[in-house]
């Protein structure tokens, strides 16, 4: 019989992604500026269409919210994202990771391509 935990594990491993992401470090952060979603601890990933982060709380799968993301302290701009999936870290008792897409919005390629080249440089995919 499976556990919870087994499940959480097995949806690590298990991707469902269509577009690559990138890692992003420290000086790309995000604010979630809707109420009642779990503030973000860390980035830790980010595409054209969609990123994840790391909370203290779990995010109820699609779960609408607007984000501020800045670079160097900058704000760059603000998007829509939907909650696809949340689970806890299996390596840390108090981390969530979510993963979160972008809708259609106008000039956001544009947008995440300038934030992508703040935190990362020259972006190359395999």
């Amino acid at each position: 019989m499976r556990t919870l935990r087994d499940q959480e594990i097995a949806h690590v491993v298990l991707s469902r992604r269509r577009v690559p992401r990138v890692s992003i470090d420290e000086s790309v952060t995000i604010v979630c500026v809707t109420p009642n979603i779990p503030v973000a601890l860390a980035m830790r990933d980010l595409s054209f269409r969609g990123f994840a982060i790391e909370t203290s709380l779990p995010v109820v799968p699609r779960a609408h919210a607007q984000f501020e993301f800045h670079a160097r302290g900058d704000r760059l701009f603000v998007a829509s994202a939907v909650a696809v999936h949340c689970y806890r870290r299996p390596d840390v008792d108090d981390r969530w990771v979510s993963g979160w897409e972008f809708p259609e919005q106008p000039g956001l390629d544009a947008a995440i391509e300038r934030l992508i080249d703040e935190s990362v440089g020259v972006l190359t995919i395999d």
